[in-house]
């Protein structure tokens, strides 16, 4: 574990890593077991029947939680910076930073939603998920300028800006893509979208830019790489009464700190 606290970039490593792993093995599963047409499925889609289903779902909960680690290092920086360095924005970027870690928060929920629902919720829990998404990497970008130069890199801000609107495009095209072609569908079984049925080429320019997006989240991860190489963390000390504490006291337990 300590290894962790001195190497925190090991975790946007693992969540680029695993998302990698997981697009590949399900998608390679969905189509050897032909629940899906290869040319293209929704990621979502790769999460209604089993077996690649049961990996999905396993995978993208853990992600989720990755992220929601990665979410709360990036959160302590900030607030390390905001307590350590003046500069005209703090106040606001203390307000930001906590609204950034809550919307981090509200996306893992939606993920791990997304990754154990029906598929009824897949389609409800994946626009709420990427919507703030959106929303998580556009205030990234605000506090990100906000806390340069002091921590940061110029050129990453801009990379992050592009990043952003590249995502929001691709957020949009991809649902009102989605919702066209589910408007012309004419057939049975939409995993299984072939060219012969209505609405396939709209159908498959809404996933490719699904997985345009998935992609993007991936880069947007492994920018933290980078940044948490500059931090590293103490293991927290555990606080707790024992017997020779004073009667108000209390002591450090797995540390050589005196009772106080």
């Amino acid at each position: 574990m300590s290894y962790l606290y001195d190497k925190p970039y090991i975790i946007p490593i693992c969540i680029v890593v695993l998302y990698i792993f997981l697009l590949i093995i399900s998608y390679s599963l969905a189509v050897a077991t032909r629940h899906v047409y290869p040319v293209f499925p929704y990621v979502t889609d790769l999460n209604v029947v089993k077996p690649e289903s049961s990996f999905f779902a396993l995978m993208f909960t853990i992600i989720a939680v990755l992220m929601l680690i990665a979410a709360y290092i990036r959160y302590r920086k900030v607030r390390f910076v905001c307590d350590n360095i003046d500069f005209e924005e703090k106040r606001i970027t203390y307000h930001l930073n906590l609204a950034q870690f809550v919307d981090a928060f509200i996306v893992v929920i939606f993920m791990i939603i997304l990754a154990n629902s029906t598929d009824s919720w897949s389609y409800a829990s994946g626009v709420c998920a990427g919507l703030f998404f959106v929303i998580l990497m556009v205030l990234d970008i605000v506090i990100s300028n906000f806390i340069y130069p002091a921590f940061g890199n110029e050129y990453v801000n801009l990379f992050k800006i592009g990043l952003t609107v590249v995502a929001l495009i691709l957020f949009i095209m991809k649902f009102t893509f989605q919702s066209l072609a589910l408007e012309r569908y004419n057939g049975f079984n939409s995993l299984y979208w072939t060219p012969h049925e209505a609405g396939y080429t709209v159908h498959v320019m809404g996933a490719i830019c699904d997985w345009l997006f998935h992609i993007v989240t991936i880069i947007f991860f492994g920018l933290f790489i980078c940044d948490f190489r500059e931090i590293k963390f103490e293991e927290p000390y555990v606080i707790a009464k024992c017997s020779t504490c004073p009667e108000d006291g209390m002591c450090y337990i797995d540390t050589n700190l005196e009772c106080k």
